[in-house]
């Protein structure tokens, strides 16, 4: 009895194979027509899907949207339906999607295979013209101002921030004319204009803080004239104190 459950076993394994692999091979050996109007990937797959039934097509998100134009096909059969999808791309300012076809071969003789749809994203890189800087920095080494290294120094960090998202920016100092000339990219050149700005403030404050500096001095100079001519005063007054005794004496003096 139970030899004969395996038998009835392997036997409805056998015609599940056989029934299995006579469909996928019907389905291979379909062919019908189609008239597609023009849509996206996923109407033309949808379009396919209403033909030819029972079939597993997975069209990837990305893949979606890219556009067909109208076309009709004549005795085409599932794959070679699909297979119109392979090197399709669509290219715009910013990336390229190219869709590409992959077949997934069922494991199981009884599963179906599964067709995926996706589409491969390359992402462009914007290319930005560079712009060029002209700018007088003649004022930032005077006196109380800073060297030519500082400036060079202050430059140097601000573009190294970026280095990671530009290339080097050409930067270069006219000495005899106390101009910074520079090329690079736009975000580049207004960067180093907000250096030259904060150094300029930077100077402003400095001048701000030596002439309050200079005004406590001289508020200290006049409290110590003040102070000294108060003392002045003083001394007159004494003396003027003991010249008046002196008088009164010589006038005693005399009436003796």
């Amino acid at each position: 009895m139970k030899f004969r459950s395996i038998i009835l076993a392997i036997a409805a394994s056998i015609m599940l194979t056989c029934t299995s692999t006579q469909a996928e091979e019907e389905l291979l050996a379909t062919t019908f027509d189609l008239k597609f109007p023009g849509g996206t990937v996923e109407e033309y797959v949808e379009a396919i899907r209403d033909t030819v039934n029972d079939v597993n097509i997975v069209v990837m998100p990305e893949a979606t949207e890219l556009y067909l134009e109208p076309f009709d096909l004549h005795q085409v059969d599932l794959y070679a339906a699909i297979n119109l999808l392979q090197g399709l791309s669509e290219k715009t300012t910013s990336k390229t999607v190219t869709i590409i076809t992959e077949l997934t071969e069922a494991w199981s003789t009884t599963a179906k295979d599964i067709i995926v749809v996706q589409a491969k994203v390359h992402e462009h890189s914007v290319s930005i013209p560079k712009t060029h800087l002209v700018i007088s920095v003649s004022d930032l080494f005077q006196e109380d101002g800073f060297t030519h290294e500082d400036m060079a120094t202050a430059i140097e960090t601000a573009m190294s921030i970026s280095s990671d998202i530009y290339d080097e920016p050409d930067v270069r100092f006219h000495e005899e004319t106390g101009l910074i000339i520079a090329r690079g990219h736009p975000d580049q050149m207004a960067t180093i204009e907000q250096v030259i700005d904060q150094l300029r403030e930077g100077i402003i404050r400095r001048q701000q803080q030596q002439a309050l500096a200079n005004n406590a001095e001289n508020q200290n100079a006049i409290r110590n004239l003040e102070m000294a001519i108060h003392k002045r005063d003083l001394m007159i007054k004494e003396l003027e104190l003991e010249l008046s005794r002196l008088n009164r004496e010589i006038d005693e003096f005399k009436k003796k």
